[in-house]
């Protein structure tokens, strides 16, 4: 596995096994990407990536411009393939804290204070929510500022076999004016109708879908 294209463009990323997550295929994840680049793009984008698996979804995203994302994962094991995904792109002497970008940049929600960052980091975020660099294992982990953030882009892609489509539910309410949730999700399960008529009654709309092999990709924007 590696990042697609960006600041980061191909560095391998550590991925979890096939029965602690679901890994996405780089052929889908380039779909996603091409797809939200015709959206609007990632430049300045805060970035929640939930189900997040290996992170590569949310690094892809830094990678092309993101400001920052936060990750949530709830298998232990998998959070630890995050911490040493985002220690790979951290440059050593930031690596002890929760942020990644360029010197002057505006600090991240919840983030450390950081040490200057080399010249050659890009001018995005990493800041996975929690201590040091571990992800949220929780949706609802409180985050330091004792308050919801809102996001422009959300990634879920929840396991296959375990949808989980009541957290995905709350997902609409994370998003900016303009956002985009990106939804994953086994073609033989399709998201509950009851699901779709709850978005649109939240004034989000489809604006992409796309069929795999066995995935079906399904993008959806805030107005």
């Amino acid at each position: 596995m590696r990042v697609i294209a960006g600041k980061f463009k191909g560095l391998r990323l550590e991925a979890p096994s096939a029965d602690a997550a679901h890994v996405m295929g780089e052929r889908e994840r380039g779909a996603i990407f091409n797809a939200l680049f015709s959206l609007g793009g990632f430049e300045g984008a805060r970035v929640l990536d939930v189900f997040a698996g290996s992170g590569a979804l949310g690094l892809e995203a830094v990678s092309r411009g993101a400001a920052s994302v936060e990750f949530v994962e709830n298998n232990p094991k998998t959070r630890e393939i995050i911490k040493n995904n985002i220690s790979a792109i951290l440059p050593t002497p930031a690596r002890s804290t929760t942020s990644l970008g360029h010197e002057g940049a505006s600090a991240p929600l919840g983030a450390a204070t950081a040490s200057p960052i080399h010249p050659a980091v890009p001018s995005g975020s990493v800041e996975p929510r929690g201590l040091d660099i571990n992800p949220r294992s929780t949706l609802g982990e409180s985050n330091s500022r004792g308050a919801e953030q809102q996001y422009e882009i959300i990634f879920s892609d929840a396991p296959y076999d375990k949808p989980q489509w009541g957290l995905v539910a709350e997902l609409p309410g994370r998003l900016a004016s303009g956002g985009k949730l990106v939804i994953s999700h086994a073609k033989t399960t399709p998201i509950p109708d009851e699901l779709v008529a709850d978005f649109a009654s939240l004034g989000l709309e489809k604006v992409y879908e796309k069929t795999f092999a066995a995935a079906e990709i399904e993008i959806f924007r805030k107005k």
